[in-house]
């Protein structure tokens, strides 16, 4: 099978999952293409640790089943549309559709008892705006930061030996070793702020050796801040001092 993605350590687990990827979607099947390696893995990293050394290829295979059916219904003319070499059988789209609606209608479902919990109990409708303010303001601080991360990572690249030439497989490696710089807020949550700072300290390295030592001192020098109370961060919010930083992976 064509190499999909060879910045993974766990190439061969990788190719494996896909294997049994395509097994559970026959008789559809999914092209093998740049294309979709791109939006499957994008999807992928987003939400899991791919790398991880304890991967098994049914492991990836389900993480890789859960990208297919996130895809599955998108606008043939959108950009995360998956290629398919063979169309997926319509059973299979149902069966697709059915886990959907009933995962939707499960949600419905605990928001319901949630509502009817917070309904019992008092609580002060300013706090609550306050709160809902505070949630909003930090998810933006998180999708902007998000943003400039993945903006940074895209327009990476290094030179090749001859002039006006891009090093492609260079360049992937070091963008793999890029995404794969992942930073927690106190309390484990992964910040993208935090990690847009490591990040622009990182993306001055030339190899993914390089990229992983500048991250570690930046993350060194955010432990040894002087002002143990506050840091300020780049895109204005407050954060609070790191105590322990999320890993590089």
């Amino acid at each position: 099978m064509t190499t999909l993605l060879p910045e993974l350590a766990i190439q061969n687990t990788f190719d494996q999952g896909w294997n049994i990827l395509q097994q559970r979607l026959s008789p559809g099947r999914l092209a093998v293409t740049e294309r979709n390696a791109a939006i499957l893995m994008g999807w992928c990293k987003a939400r899991y640790d791919m790398q991880a050394p304890t991967n098994t290829a049914e492991q990836i295979a389900n993480t890789l089943m859960l990208a297919v059916e996130a895809r599955l219904f998108d606008p043939p003319n959108s950009p995360t549309t998956l290629d398919w070499a063979v169309k997926p059988s319509k059973s299979f789209i149902a069966s697709v559709q059915q886990k959907r609606t009933a995962e939707f209608e499960a949600k419905q479902k605990a928001q319901i008892e949630k509502d009817k919990l917070a309904n019992t109990q008092p609580f002060s409708l300013t706090d609550q705006i306050e709160a809902e303010k505070q949630q909003k303001e930090e998810e933006k601080r998180e999708a902007t930061a998000q943003a400039q991360i993945d903006n940074l990572i895209e327009n990476f690249t290094i030179n090749g030996r001859v002039p006006n030439t891009t090093d492609w497989d260079m360049t992937n490696q070091c963008r793999a070793a890029l995404r794969g710089i992942k930073i927690n807020a106190p309390g484990g949550k992964y910040s993208a702020p935090l990690t847009l700072k490591v990040v622009q300290q990182a993306f001055y390295g030339e190899t993914p050796a390089a990229i992983i030592r500048l991250a570690q001192q930046a993350v060194e020098k955010m432990n040894e801040a002087k002002d143990t109370k506050v840091q300020r961060d780049s895109l204005g919010g407050d954060v609070k001092r790191v105590g322990a930083l999320g890993g590089i992976y």
